[in-house]
């Protein structure tokens, strides 16, 4: 789809609300494309909108779930970063079980 290309496109130049944008007309064609909105989620967290980034992430998570540990992995180390062990850890080690990479060092890091 060619909004998503151009999404990561402007994902790269750092042109984040754009690629939003490009990612939302990406979900009007194809609703069912979970990546969409993780790289919308993740737009949100490069321009400091946590709250949005959660209700992406929470779409992938709850509704979606492709078990990849991607969406799981980004919320949980947010979590984390704002001491929210409590419901980071959880998502961190739902996210190494799913076999995301790098999970697992972050849940010995902070997660003992």
């Amino acid at each position: 789809i060619a909004a998503s290309v151009a999404g990561e496109e402007n994902f790269n130049q750092g042109n984040f609300i754009l690629a939003i944008e490009n990612y939302q007309d990406a979900i009007n064609l194809d609703p069912a494309e979970y990546s969409y909105y993780e790289n919308i989620a993740i737009c949100y967290q490069k321009i400091g909108d946590t709250y949005n980034a959660y209700k992406y992430f929470d779409i992938v998570i709850d509704s979606l779930n492709p078990r990849t540990g991607k969406s799981e992995f980004y919320k949980g180390v947010n979590l984390v970063k704002d001491e929210n062990y409590k419901k980071g850890c959880p998502l961190l080690k739902k996210s190494m079980n799913y076999g995301f990479s790098g999970a697992k060092n972050v849940l010995d890091q902070f997660c003992n």
